[in-house]
């Protein structure tokens, strides 16, 4: 049987849990003062390989959930989950992130400014209106990934600022 060395498989020298796998169990985002912030953020889009895309390449920096539904992703946030960025896509069968934003408006307001669409061009006329009437912010699809990474990193350092 051969042995992990001390140090890797999530343990720390001490032979406990790593710092940052504890901070990602109890589900805090931030980190203390001065070190870098790995954000909680969760994506939702109903493509899957985007969803896999997405997280690969956020997945060193922050703590990344995929779902493939807008109302799963109203469902935890409303029970009280904890995300510092919501990624959504604002065309989905079923609730669109239109009607998303439009509940957590309603219910939640304090979590709308965690909400950034993302779009590949093609709006409904709610969608439209609510880009023109909201100062929403957008990250257009496709995306290159030093954009994403540069995109979130923005948005999670304006958030943990304010």
């Amino acid at each position: 049987m051969t042995s992990m060395p001390e140090g890797e498989g999530g343990r720390s020298e001490a032979g406990g849990l790593d710092e940052s796998l504890r901070r990602s169990e109890r589900g805090f985002a931030r980190e203390g003062a001065g070190e870098p912030s790995r954000a909680r953020v969760l994506v939702v889009d109903d493509e899957p390989r985007l969803l896999e895309t997405v997280r690969f390449i956020l997945k060193d920096d922050h703590d990344v959930k995929t779902l493939t539904s807008a109302r799963e992703a109203l469902d935890r946030l409303l029970a009280g989950e904890h995300y510092d960025l919501v990624l959504c896509d604002l065309t989905m069968p079923g609730m669109t992130g239109v009607e998303l934003l439009q509940r957590l408006s309603a219910e939640r307001p304090d979590l709308t400014r965690r909400v950034v669409f993302m779009t590949g061009g093609a709006v409904t006329a709610a969608a439209a209106a609510l880009l023109e009437d909201r100062a929403t912010r957008c990250l257009e699809k496709p995306f290159r990934p030093g954009e994403l990474l540069a995109f979130v990193r923005g948005e999670v350092a304006t958030d943990f600022s304010g």
